[in-house]
């Protein structure tokens, strides 16, 4: 493969599949713990997960949301025969997150309108 194709996978591809993955881990945890009695305060906190991520990783998302492809090669080529690169996981859970995230604004609206 060329670095072009490797880049693309590890940027594109792959976190497409690590996105599901992070999204449905994260509808199994409020299935478990967003409670009845709690509900709302629940998922009024979830979009803290997203905002402590953006915040640990605020100029690799910057750059990740502008399209900014200085450092492609570095994040998304693989080092030696490994099959995960620097930030191909972290590029699907911040994509997991945000499809989560949106998922809690429509519960909240929902519950809004009760």
């Amino acid at each position: 493969t060329t670095k072009e194709q490797e880049i693309h996978f590890f940027k594109v591809i792959k976190p497409l599949f690590l996105a599901e993955k992070e999204f449905y881990s994260l509808l199994y945890h409020a299935e478990l713990f967003g409670g009845k009695d709690d509900e709302i305060s629940f998922w009024e906190r979830q979009p803290l997960r997203l905002e402590r991520f953006e915040r640990q990783n605020t100029s690799f998302i910057s750059a990740y949301c502008k399209g900014d492809e200085r450092y492609d090669e570095w994040w998304f080529c693989r080092r030696e025969f490994r099959d995960k690169t620097v930030h191909d996981e972290k590029v699907g859970a911040y994509l997991g997150m945000v499809r989560y995230l949106q998922f809690v604004y429509n519960k909240l609206l929902a519950q809004a309108d009760k």
